[in-house]
């Protein structure tokens, strides 16, 4: 979470560092990030997995080669993030950004460098703000999956930003702004899981040898289990207009413009 609120925070306030200098580190906690959502990924699938079982015990003993899958595919992930914390890339990182946020100010430095942050911070977190809402109000009834995703994208960013910079506002006005924002990202993020669940399940089909008797009990219970999730992207399709409007509503407005638009 630390990497990306970072990676968020550079590449959304622009003009502040230098892009030359920044550059490299973008890169760097780009990979990270690559490294490491893999592995949450799987873990939620393997959650998502054992509360399907508990769901439909008739088809526990189905579902076992598929949990076992994953938990193959959730072993090599989790690798992939130690060998990648251990390397000699990830300490370099750690070590060079540290040097980077100790340096002594240059000379000539971008001119946004000598605004107030708490000016610079409330002008990004309104502008991330407003397209999220403008996003929001246009995705219609029945939202495709892209528009869904974009828009879990921003309110990540909005999300990374106001928790970056918490410590310039009002504690109390910040944690409720944050609150009604996570009820929008559990949707999104609930979505968007089950999209990458759905791919999951059909390459884990495809492998299968579905001549054999057992595999076609498993056939039928992850089909099932895609059934399952697609049925509640659908109930989620349908509702989010409605919950969307409940975090774009004038209260929830009214905070946002006296937290950030006197500063902006």
């Amino acid at each position: 979470v630390a990497g990306r609120r970072t990676r968020t925070v550079l590449t959304q306030i622009n003009g502040v560092l230098p892009k030359d200098r920044i550059k490299p580190f973008l890169k760097s906690f780009k990979w990270l990030g690559s490294v490491t959502g893999e592995c949450r990924d799987l873990d939620v699938h393997l959650r998502a997995i054992q509360h399907y079982r508990r769901a439909q015990p008739n088809f526990d003993d189905a579902l076992e080669p598929l949990m076992l899958a994953i938990e193959q595919a959730r072993a090599r992930a989790h690798h992939d993030v130690c060998t990648g914390l251990r390397s000699s890339r990830f300490g370099d990182v750690v070590r060079d950004w540290e040097e980077y946020l100790d340096e002594a100010p240059r000379e000539g430095a971008p001119a946004k460098a000598q605004r107030p942050i708490r000016m610079t911070a409330s002008k990004c977190i309104l502008k991330v703000y407003r397209r999220m809402v403008d996003r929001g109000c246009r995705v219609g009834k029945n939202p495709p999956a892209a528009e869904l995703h974009r828009l879990r994208i921003d309110g990540k960013n909005l999300r990374y930003l106001i928790e970056f910079f918490r410590s310039l506002y009002s504690a109390k006005k910040v944690d409720s702004l944050i609150k009604a924002l996570k009820t929008v990202q559990d949707v999104l993020g609930e979505f968007n899981d089950a999209e990458i669940q759905l791919a999951r399940l059909d390459t884990f089909l495809d492998s299968m040898d579905r001549t054999k008797r057992s595999d076609t009990m498993t056939l039928v219970a992850v089909e099932q289990m895609a059934t399952a999730l697609k049925q509640r992207q659908e109930e989620i399709r349908r509702t989010f207009a409605d919950q969307f409007q409940k975090f774009t509503h004038p209260k929830n407005q009214d905070r946002v413009q006296a937290l950030f638009e006197s500063e902006a």
